[in-house]
């Protein structure tokens, strides 16, 4: 959808009044993430103390539920549907790596991303913004061209679609920004900017106006306003979609106003366990400890006022000349039942979230390895349904990241495959077992099994690769020299076999380029006449300079 430039102030508007629905709903959520509760119910006219313990008995469970799922969440690479490690290795060591896994890295987002993922669970939404831009790499300032992806709050951004359940692009995407006015914050002013699929049009509000106020009105911003940070008011990228990709919870029929995220439906758990934790603490208060009571006795002071008859204390004895006078006390209460009560509540809350009962409870006994693997199994198969929904917008955002760069080629790839890394609980020791049987019972090449092992990166993993790739040459470099040193010996004549140094940049071709030895495939044989580089896993180097085709595995 493409705007007309004149009509983009009341489009604007518009918007930001649908938007103030949602806005409520969204600050609800975010005031409860950070301890601001609804209060238990107090009678009218409570003293101070009640209200302070009121004040001290928010027991607040829901950043944990939010850490607890997007810790398992964090995308590790990307590459092309059905690439093995190898060729991710050969891919990497190119002098022109994956631009939109460039791109990813160079906008910081392998720590950035966790902002999307705790947006879309705590708020059921979140957004990612790719525009072109570029990259200086010199003093002179000379940039490369580099897409800019930026994350952005639903707080703060509005998309809007024709179909909002079919849609892979919004029509038109909407963000707002409060800029504060140091000398004075009663003029702070709303920089809203409105995306369609050929610019960004950048719109200020008049000093003093907030996000609360009925009418807002807004006008294109001037070339020079210092809002806009030297950005044109009018910036055209051109990229044929709006270049906005919105992310979400969970998929549902019915559209994104269905879609609530983990916190929303837990608030009332929270609002539970805080007025169980001040029953506990007006318990605790008043009656943990036992009260004592006197009957028959009225004393007063030298002025004639009615004063208590004893100062109680551990050295004290209380006693009264009145035979009629009584002694007694109340008992202390049971708090038990307090605390059973709050961790009922509790473990409520963890099979709503799916969460082991241990992540909220901080108790753990004496588990195995599997008893803690069948605990969090629900957990698994959440983040797993979980990673699946991510996918598809991160995908988006890789291609939008390829088509910002002018890579056609990655833009029209819809086949993309998101490496996530794995974060399932599982025993080192029974992983790596199940590893090795995996490769010597079925054949599975091991350099694609390393990146099962557990807190194994991408970027390890390739490492892990190419170590062994230079390890392996250099012992088929090893073995050939010791197997001509054999064949010398023994009266055999061999062909001159390079290595890999002397195939290096001011190296030479000793003996010309008169092929490989009778009996060899690029190499040399060994004493019983089998190939030494056979089963070696490296790319066997003839003395013609060329490897031969593909990699020899075991």
């Amino acid at each position: 959808m493409i705007i007309d430039q004149d009509s983009v102030p009341q489009i604007t508007s518009q918007i930001l009044r649908m938007r103030t629905i949602e806005q409520l709903r969204l600050k609800k959520i975010s005031d409860y993430m950070a301890g601001k509760h609804e209060p238990p119910y107090a009678p009218r006219g409570v003293n101070s103390e009640y209200r302070w313990i009121m004040k001290k008995s928010k027991r607040n469970f829901l950043p944990l539920v939010v850490s607890a799922i997007s810790q398992n969440l964090h995308v590790d690479g990307v590459k092309p549907s059905g690439q093995t490690t190898i060729e991710s290795v050969e891919t990497v060591s190119a002098s022109n790596p994956e631009p939109a896994w460039s791109a990813f890295k160079a906008n910081r987002m392998i720590s950035r991303q966790h902002g999307i993922h705790r947006a879309v669970i705590q708020y059921g939404a979140a957004y990612a913004l790719v525009l072109p831009g570029q990259m200086a790499t010199n003093d002179e300032l000379q940039g490369t061209s580099v897409p800019v992806i930026r994350p952005v709050s639903p707080r703060r951004m509005t998309a809007l679609y024709a179909d909002d359940v079919d849609d892979e692009w919004p029509q038109v995407a909407l963000e707002v920004r409060v800029v504060n006015n140091a000398n004075d914050p009663n003029k702070q002013q709303l920089l809203v900017s409105l995306y369609d699929e050929q610019a960004r049009y950048s719109m200020v509000s008049s000093p003093g106006v907030t996000l609360r106020d009925s009418q807002i009105d807004l006008q294109l911003a001037e070339q020079d306003d210092p809002n806009l940070a030297g950005q044109a008011p009018v910036a055209y990228h051109s990229l044929g979609v709006c270049p906005v990709v919105r992310f979400l919870y969970e998929v549902d029929l019915d559209g994104e106003l269905d879609c609530s995220g983990e916190i929303e439906p837990v608030i009332p758990l929270q609002d539970q366990i805080n007025f169980t934790t001040f029953n506990e603490m007006m318990a605790a208060q008043y009656q943990a400890f036992r009260q004592r009571w006197v009957t028959g006795m009225a004393p007063v002071d030298v002025q004639g006022r009615e004063t208590a008859p004893f100062r109680p204390g551990v050295d004290r004895v209380w006693a009264a000349e009145d035979p009629t006078t009584k002694f007694g006390e109340f008992s202390e209460a049971n708090l038990q039942q307090y605390l059973d009560s709050r961790e009922a509540g509790i473990r409520h809350m963890s099979t709503i979230t799916q969460l082991p009962p241990y992540h909220l409870l901080g108790q753990v006994a004496n588990l195995s390895a599997e008893a803690l693997a069948a605990a969090r199994d629900g957990l698994d198969r959440k983040i797993d349904e979980l990673k699946a929904i991510l996918d598809d917008p991160w995908v988006n955002v890789i291609r939008l990241c390829s088509l910002a760069s002018g890579d056609k080629e990655g833009w029209n790839n819809t086949e993309w495959q998101i490496v996530w890394r794995d974060t399932s609980a599982r025993a080192f020791s029974a992983t790596i077992d199940a590893l090795g049987k995996a490769a010597t019972m079925l054949g599975i090449p091991v350099e694609e099994l390393w990146k099962w092992v557990p807190g194994a990166s991408a970027d390890e993993v390739i490492s892990w690769v190419k170590a062994k790739q230079e390890e392996e040459a250099e012992a088929a470099a090893n073995e050939a020299v010791k197997t001509s040193i054999q064949m010398q010996q023994a009266g055999v004549p061999i062909a001159p076999v390079l290595t890999q140094q002397a195939l290096a940049p001011g190296g030479s071709t000793p003996g010309g380029g008169g092929g490989s030895a009778p009996g060899t495939r690029g190499g040399t044989n060994s004493p019983d006449g089998t190939p030494a580089n056979r089963n070696s896993g490296t790319r066997p180097i003839t003395n013609t300079g060329r490897p031969t085709q593909g990699p020899a595995r075991a």
